[in-house]
């Protein structure tokens, strides 16, 4: 399945990458307000994928399948730490650290309220 990508204005996708042999397999989401009901493809061990784009907290991948190249969607933290030396890296580690942090404050808030 071949599905069309929205590219970020300006910015071009990351090059190609092969996901580690030791890497544990990553289930995308086929919308990135990761809905339970339909998922996407599985980013496994060894297989190619590509950074897209990332909005919000969310990257949008570009797999590699068996059946051709799908796009998925999961969140930039699980995949920030592969993309530190390239340029959306910083991006992405940074949206990565906010999201954790606002985890932690609402979840002190709720537990202080």
């Amino acid at each position: 399945m071949t599905s069309a990508a929205t590219f970020m204005p300006g910015k071009s996708p990351t090059p190609w990458q092969q996901r580690g042999s030791s890497a544990q397999p990553l289930l995308l989401s086929k919308t990135p307000v990761f809905d339970v009901k339909s998922h996407g493809a599985v980013l496994g061990p060894g297989m190619r994928y590509r950074l897209l784009s990332v909005n919000a907290g969310i990257a949008e991948l570009e797999v590699e399948t068996e059946t051709g190249l799908e796009i998925g969607y999961c969140p930039a933290q699980l995949i920030g730490a592969q993309h530190a030396s390239s340029p959306w890296g910083a991006r992405i580690l940074a949206i990565g650290a906010a999201i954790v942090a606002a985890v932690i404050v609402s979840g002190i808030a709720a537990i202080l309220v």
